[in-house]
């Protein structure tokens, strides 16, 4: 299983390209999400972040963590590419 720490300030697409094409993160193997530590984020970074996984053939995967508008944005992406994320809140 591959975890991806999620930066503080997640506004940029490349940095979501970056976070999943990065070497720990194998294809086809569990994934999880960690946002604990994020404060900002954007939709096209949630997007684009699940865009980048499913291109890795990773289609499951879990989001610990991050603030409520996080863990919405993040499910919305999942919906809308078709992807089945775990969301759990960590308050």
């Amino acid at each position: 299983m591959s975890t991806i720490r999620l930066p503080r300030i997640a506004v940029s697409r490349d940095v979501a390209k970056d976070l999943v094409w990065a070497d720990s993160v194998k294809a086809d193997e569990p994934v999880v999400l960690d946002g604990r530590w994020m404060v900002v984020n954007t939709d096209a970074f949630a997007s684009q972040l699940t865009t980048e996984l499913r291109n890795k053939n990773i289609v499951h995967f879990e989001v610990l963590g991050g603030s409520p508008e996080w863990q919405e944005s993040i499910r919305a992406a999942g919906l809308s590419h078709d992807v089945q994320i775990k969301v759990q809140p960590l308050d």
